[in-house]
């Protein structure tokens, strides 16, 4: 909407100067027809002394007392915007986009981070699941090894006495891993 009303007042201005401009055309037609303006009498091959035009004028103020070419006056508000004021509007435009652009950038980098940063707690929970499952798995294993010695043992010891020295070690290294983690439960 800005640059919208920024064109109309530039283009409002063109206009302005465009008028302007044919009033002074239509002046120095004026006076040029009314013998106002100085003639020329300097011819094209000009000696390389002397001044370089010889102006003669036939009166200093016509007599009607009509406005000479200097005489336009120009009214600063109707005047367009000046150079600087357009460049100074222009660098404006620039730093907002180029701040808008900045913006963007560090917008869509903060999306990005965000994303791998969640990618990588992603794989992190992942990771922690898959460790607990292989846990749980070989907890369940060793049990299960646990329980089938436990049942030899029971069957070992129903047919002969019980003596420790007459298990196999692999069974008193068992029973003493299932007492160790039924201390570590409590």
């Amino acid at each position: 909407r800005l640059k919208k009303q920024q064109e109309l007042a530039a283009a409002a201005a063109l206009y302005q100067q465009l008028q302007q401009h044919q009033q002074l055309f239509q002046l120095i037609n004026r006076c040029g027809e009314q013998g106002m303006m100085p003639s020329m009498s300097r011819s094209m091959s000009v000696p390389d002394t002397g001044s370089l035009w010889d102006m003669h004028t036939s009166a200093s103020q016509p007599a009607g007392g009509e406005a000479s070419l200097w005489d336009l006056t120009m009214n600063s508000s109707t005047q367009g915007p000046t150079l600087e004021q357009l460049q100074l509007e222009r660098q404006k435009l620039q730093e907002r986009r180029d701040a808008e652009l900045r913006a963007k950038r560090e917008e869509e980098e903060r999306k990005r981070r965000e994303e791998k940063r969640r990618q990588e707690e992603q794989k992190r929970r992942e990771e922690e699941e898959l460790f607990r499952r292989k846990q749980c798995r070989q907890q369940e294993l060793l049990m299960k090894l646990l329980q089938q010695t436990q049942q030899q043992v029971a069957v070992a010891a129903q047919q002969n006495p019980p003596a420790w020295g007459n298990l196999p070690k692999a069974a008193k290294n068992l029973l003493d891993l299932q007492q160790e983690a039924e201390r570590e439960r409590e």
